[in-house]
């Protein structure tokens, strides 16, 4: 079984010491780092990389949000996961522009975070459902995206549906609902990234809700 390395930051040791506790339990999860604030975790990440990284936004020297844009600028297949107090507006949009790849409310049990880390770890993305939900409240707030929805093709148009309403899916679970194969998937999400002008499948999703593309 693959082990996945993770790095746990956080600037109250208490909740370290909780995610520590039961994350131990998990047989493919090795906790190599822990941090208490963002220079901390970049400090961490040069002496070892790892595959997830699990980051408090509220940390004192360097917050989550800026240690996550600078770590995903010089390790590229180091996935982002918040876990995090704070469910806002502003943070969500702030995670989505960084480009994060899951957010945890902590509050949520920790089955919600062990899932959370393997959905990114395969490489989808992963939000808490009460994130997810204002996700088409906060939308407008990315300029960048189309005002009036383009033409999707219809094999196009079930795809993207599939991931507005499962965005924890990889595109090897997607392909087994369609029964095509995951490369296919990713060709139709490329074609759909370009056609909109975005690069990540959050941007894609949020068109889609923007949009209701999906709406009946």
């Amino acid at each position: 079984m693959e082990t996945i390395k993770v790095l746990i930051a956080d600037d109250h040791q208490i909740v370290i010491d909780g995610i520590l506790s039961f994350l131990r339990e998990e047989e493919g999860i090795e906790i190599v780092h822990t941090a208490n604030n963002g220079r901390e975790v970049l400090e961490k990440l040069q002496q070892e990389e790892v595959d997830v990284v699990i980051l408090d936004i509220n940390m004192p020297k360097m917050d989550g949000l800026e240690a996550a844009r600078t770590i995903l600028q010089t390790y590229s297949k180091t996935k982002i996961l918040l876990l995090t107090m704070f469910g806002e507006s502003q943070y969500i949009v702030n995670a989505l522009k960084v480009g994060v790849h899951g957010y945890v409310m902590k509050e949520k049990s920790k089955e919600y975070l062990v899932g959370a880390i393997y959905s990114v770890y395969r490489g989808a993305s992963y939000w808490s459902p009460e994130i997810l939900a204002r996700i088409s409240d906060v939308t407008n707030s990315f300029s960048e995206l189309q005002e009036e929805p383009l033409a999707f093709t219809e094999r196009e148009h079930e795809l993207l549906c599939m991931m507005v309403a499962f965005p924890g899916y990889t595109s090897d679970e997607i392909g087994r609902e369609f029964n095509i194969a995951s490369v296919t998937v990713d060709t139709h999400i490329r074609n759909m990234k370009n056609k909109i002008k975005v690069k990540k499948r959050s941007e894609l999703i949020m068109y889609a809700i923007k949009n209701g593309v999906c709406e009946e």
